[in-house]
């Protein structure tokens, strides 16, 4: 997991098919949002898009 959360560090979200409530909590710690999908990629990405614009504009 500390490979994974390295890799990540710099980001503002991931998209995740699944996630445990151990890495949720490590990724929130560092405040990286998590969306979560059972969509294609390109509709993810686009949601995640929207989520991650919406929730710039509430901050």
């Amino acid at each position: 997991m500390r490979d994974i959360l390295s890799a990540v560090d710099d980001c503002s979200g991931v998209i995740c098919l699944r996630i445990g409530e151990a890495p949720r909590q490590q990724l929130e710690q560092r405040k990286i949002q998590i969306t979560t999908t059972y969509e294609q990629i390109e509709k993810a990405v686009a949601a995640a898009a929207q989520q991650f614009h919406a929730a710039r504009k509430g901050a």
